[in-house]
């Protein structure tokens, strides 16, 4: 396996994470970067499978591991990577008779149009909420000029400068070309986006994967979600609803509405 290139992964992954590891694709094992706090399962050479599912059983939440079973495999992660250059993973973690709010990022390096690498990160989310309101109380702005962002998830492009052009003088908008790259943005900033318009039909990732993902992830399915679709399809509307949108409106757009 090549040396690591440090600034690399520091790039992909930020600077805090506790625990990074890599995991070589062409034999799967892994190999550790950065070790602050002792893993259960993870060390180097040790097989990734058999270092997930080690950790599973010993630190995830019981209701979060079957979910991350699936999610974490190998060959799941291996996918996903081959389509997305980073994802986060959020799930509950027990420590004793404690359950923290844990997630991990995944990140890939890639070599010769190949997927050669994958950097793991392992960080605490109830350490990053409370840095994160330290911050938002040192850099607090008068609460008239805060406004509510709103992620829109649409791949039409005429479609989403309508719906831009409809909310930006009261929301602050965030645009998303297909699924996967709305539940990218959506995990990096799911604390601080109010709420999601999304798309049904769309490349990639269409609507109901977008909110079959979200809804595995409990602190990703805490952003309401209201689709937008021309389709006035009842059973279209009925499945999204039992995915977790809270609303369904058809386009053309009722900027009223």
């Amino acid at each position: 396996m090549k040396d690591f290139d440090s600034n690399r992964i520091y790039q992909t992954l930020g600077d805090e994470f506790k625990n990074i590891y890599i995991v070589d694709c062409e034999d799967q094992q892994i190999h550790t970067f950065k070790e602050t706090l002792k893993l259960p399962g993870f060390s180097s050479c040790t097989s990734y499978n058999d270092a997930m599912n080690q950790y599973i059983d010993d630190r995830v939440y019981e209701k979060n591991r079957d979910m991350l079973r699936m999610a974490l495999s190998f060959n799941s992660l291996f996918s996903r990577l081959e389509k997305t250059e980073r994802f986060n993973i959020h799930y509950q973690s027990k420590n004793d008779s404690e359950v923290h709010f844990m997630y991990s990022h995944f990140g890939r390096v890639m070599e010769d149009g190949r997927l050669s690498q994958i950097i793991i990160g392992f960080a605490n989310e109830d350490l990053d909420i409370r840095r994160n309101n330290i911050d938002m109380f040192n850099n607090a702005l008068p609460s008239n000029v805060v406004k509510r962002k709103v992620l829109i998830v649409e791949d039409n492009e005429i479609n989403r400068e309508i719906l831009k052009e409809t909310l930006e003088d009261d929301y602050d908008v965030i645009e998303a070309v297909n699924g996967e790259e709305g539940l990218n943005i959506l995990s990096q900033y799911y604390k601080d986006i109010s709420l999601i318009l999304l798309d049904v039909v769309m490349p990639v990732c269409d609507g109901f994967e977008f909110l079959s993902r979200q809804k595995s992830d409990s602190l990703l399915a805490s952003v309401p979600v209201i689709v937008t679709t021309g389709n006035n399809s009842q059973e279209d509307e009925l499945k999204c609803l039992g995915l977790g949108a809270v609303d369904f409106i058809t386009k053309p757009y009722n900027g009223e509405l």
